[in-house]
């Protein structure tokens, strides 16, 4: 009879073989999880932080994993963001569905503005059951700030347009008044010498 799988899992019931094997795998899974540059966790039903990786606390603006472990997101971003953080996972561990979006950043301590790419999966137990989530996210604040860069030359150059656009209507407008109230006559011919503009004394 096989031993439960919490017990295989603790170590116990095992055989020495098994046991180092199981270790050896944890290791590896721990050293690539640490130096992933991507931000890495896993969070219980209540969305606190029992499993993050390096950077994933350096993000938050700890030193390491295990000054975050146990705490939420609000112990180190504003009230607002933790706030939609948390209906955004709780919403996730009701429904069972993946989230997939954009997320602000804003730490507590420096006020800095970061973001994130983030996909969330609800994490669930062998019997199914939802019992938390794992997350991972990508910085792209450089991505962020290129594109608002972007859309502010954009209404720059759309400003810009539009008071040339406002000159030269206001210009072609005081030109049309002056031609059109000079005694002599002025007019305007195309190459096969039709009129294509007259003032009122050449009528």
């Amino acid at each position: 009879m096989n031993p439960p799988a919490s017990k295989v899992i603790n170590g116990a019931g095992a055989s020495p073989a098994r046991t180092d094997e199981f270790l050896q795998e944890r290791l590896i899974l721990r050293t690539l999880i640490d130096n992933l540059p991507d931000f890495v966790f896993v969070k219980d039903a209540q969305s606190r932080f029992v499993i993050l990786n390096t950077a994933c606390a350096q993000q938050l603006g700890a030193r390491c994993p295990e000054e975050v472990l146990g705490k939420s997101d609000a112990d180190f971003v504003s009230p607002e963001l933790a706030a939609q953080y948390l209906a955004d996972e709780q919403a996730l561990m009701r429904s069972g569905q993946v989230l997939h979006k954009e997320e602000p950043v804003q730490h507590k301590q420096s006020g800095e503005m970061r973001w994130s790419l983030t996909t969330k999966v609800p994490l669930r137990d062998d019997t199914g059951k939802i019992m938390g989530l794992m997350g991972i996210a990508r910085d792209i604040t450089k991505r962020k700030q290129a594109e608002e860069a972007l859309r502010q030359s954009r209404d720059e150059l759309e400003k810009r347009v539009a008071e040339r656009t406002g000159e030269i209507l206001q210009e072609r407008l005081l030109l049309r008044t002056l031609i059109d109230n000079l005694p002599d006559c002025i007019y305007a011919k195309d190459a096969a010498g039709r009129k294509t503009m007259a003032n009122p004394a050449d009528l």
